[in-house]
């Protein structure tokens, strides 16, 4: 077997491969008399057919099996010779197959990048200090007195106020041509769907009063005609309701499943606690792998960086989607940040080898048991059966790669020179 082995770009390599005639031959032998064993035709004996028949019936059966085998075991043979490392299968083209020639064909594929492994322990990173003020206390137990605020009748002889719920009948219609026409609906559902201060031209009406207020259909409106249409939207107040906050007291914290109001203050101080804690080490780990890249310049396969880029901006595509960005202005937005993309990816790819370099070097593993209760807590998450998640081969890859590399991370991290600093780390939403 002959093979010439040429790099296209930094870790992706080809080879051309010429096959011997007679190995090809002998794998053509060898196919046949498999063949031979299990066909059946009209006039023989299983496994008593000659073989210049079965040649001639399963001509392009046999030429496709031997290919097939031939294909496998030399590319196999080959990077076992160069002693090269894959990582996907390889794109095979031109294949050429000739009784007198052999066997030829090119491959191309990428490899892991070849690098050494040098210091990762001792990697200085700077920890803000996280510290939770009364005042972050005070704002998460005001958004829960609105989260559970209580709505009733407004029983006074008044107009509607800027923070009252306002049921209504409407007629929405373009040029007296009714659109829509519903009862009994709260008004802030209606000025979520169109466009125009619907809310604000409301107040000061009271109930059974009605009101013309200009408008505009959107234009992902689901009656096409009307779509993007300025409009008139009449309403009748039909009820008006105000808002009622408790008060902080035990009372309150009790009927959010709490003791008293300090034990709801306390677990409102560890869960912000918690989650500045989860940024601050955030900013730990970007900072510590950011100088362990640093210190490793090494070039990484392309087509992955592009895949890695690539499903990152469909994640992001479907989340602005899923925010009600319309599609084509979420497509512009991803294009205009192309190149921060790629430069994440790159850096993830990166992260991603050198992970699993620092395993290597601490015989790190991952215990069948391990994925098992990370694929259990998943399935939980989803409300599906883990049966179902075991059969996803991809997906129990990944799971292990992703606990594989949590290990080495927390390696990294074990033995890091983090410094406490007086900055509180980056908020979160509580």
């Amino acid at each position: 077997m002959d093979i010439k082995l040429t790099e296209v770009e930094p870790c992706r390599k080809q080879m051309l491969i010429q096959v011997s005639s007679e190995r090809v031959k002998n794998q053509t032998d060898e196919v046949c008399r498999e063949l031979m064993k299990s066909v059946k035709i009209p006039g023989f004996r299983k496994g008593k057919v000659p073989r210049h028949i079965v040649e001639q019936r399963f001509r392009n059966d046999v030429q496709k099996e031997v290919i097939q085998k031939l294909l496998s075991k030399t590319f196999s043979e080959g990077i076992k010779e160069h002693d090269l490392h894959p990582i996907e299968h390889p794109n095979i083209t031109d294949v050429q197959l000739d009784e007198k020639k052999g066997l030829s064909y090119k491959a191309v594929f990428d490899i892991s990048p070849v690098f050494d492994l040098g210091s990762y322990k001792g990697l200085a990173a700077n920890k803000p200090i996280v510290l939770v003020s009364d005042e972050e206390i005070q704002n998460t137990l005001k958004t829960l007195q609105e989260q559970n605020a209580q709505y009733v009748a407004v029983s006074e002889d008044r107009g509607a106020e800027a923070e009252d719920f306002v049921m209504c009948d409407y007629v929405l219609s373009v040029n007296d041509t009714i659109v829509e026409q519903r009862e009994n609906i709260w008004l802030e559902s209606l000025s979520h769907r169109l466009e125009g201060s619907i809310n604000k031209e409301a107040l000061g009406l009271k109930k059974t009063q009605s009101k013309k207020i200009p408008c505009s259909i959107p234009a992902n409106y689901p009656k096409k005609e009307f779509a993007g249409q300025k409009a008139s939207l009449e309403i009748t107040v039909k009820e008006l309701k105000k808002k009622e906050l408790a008060p902080q007291d035990d009372e309150f914290a009790k009927d959010i499943g709490f003791p008293s109001l300090k034990d709801l203050k306390k677990a409102i101080e560890e869960n912000i606690h918690s989650r500045y804690e989860q940024d601050a080490m955030a900013r730990v780990r970007a900072e510590i792998l950011e100088k362990l890249i640093k210190a490793h310049p090494f070039d990484v396969p392309s087509a992955m960086v592009q895949r890695q880029m690539k499903g990152t901006m469909n994640r992001a595509m479907k989340q602005m989607m899923s925010n009600g960005i319309p599609e084509e202005e979420a497509a512009k937005n991803i294009k205009s940040q192309h190149e921060e993309y790629h430069k994440h990816a790159l850096l993830t790819v990166k992260e991603h080898f050198l992970l699993h370099a620092i395993a290597k070097k601490e015989n790190i593993s991952v215990a069948s048991s391990e994925v098992q209760e990370r694929l259990s807590l998943m399935a939980k998450q989803t409300h599906q059966k883990i049966t179902e998640l075991e059969k996803n081969q991809n997906l129990v890859y990944n799971v292990e790669d992703d606990i594989l590399m949590e290990k080495a991370y927390a390696v990294l991290v074990r033995h890091a020179k983090i410094t406490d600093i007086k900055e509180k780390a980056v908020k979160g939403k509580v």
